[in-house]
């Protein structure tokens, strides 16, 4: 799989793979939004393509404190195969370069099956919210 970063004319190749993902889009997944997003952390926005067709999203973003993942998707038809974790520590890798130091995200609840995964990747689901989190540097 290429790993790059999302380019405005991948919106519509996004937001399918999204919704083919069962995904709850909402108000912050227009096209307007998701391109603010964009411009704010363009290198944290990342596709990946086999043979030119987007297969892999993950749209990372940082708050100057901590990184927060944003609707991984994977194809159905290219499921199993290590894409979501090859594009998750790609966005790791990147993260660190911006000296994230903890990562969080939400998992909704018709998704609970992708806790497995996350936790097979190293993120721990906290007991005290329904968030998960990954120490990548200690302070």
């Amino acid at each position: 799989m290429h790993i790059r970063e999302f380019q405005p004319e991948d919106y519509e190749k996004v937001r399918s793979l999204w919704e083919q993902s069962n995904l709850t889009m909402g108000v912050s997944d227009t096209q307007e939004e998701i391109l603010r997003m964009y411009q704010m952390n363009s290198d944290l926005f990342l596709v990946g393509e086999v043979d030119n067709q987007v297969v892999a999203v993950v749209m990372g973003g940082f708050d100057g404190r901590r990184g927060i993942v944003h609707h991984l998707a994977i194809d159905p038809h290219y499921r199993n195969q290590g894409y979501g974790r090859e594009i998750m520590l790609e966005l790791e890798r990147r993260f660190n370069l911006h000296g994230v130091v903890k990562i969080n995200f939400w998992v909704q609840t018709n998704n609970l099956e992708a806790v497995g995964f996350y936790e097979k990747i190293g993120y721990y689901l906290r007991p005290d919210l329904v968030t998960m989190s990954k120490v990548l540097r200690e302070e």
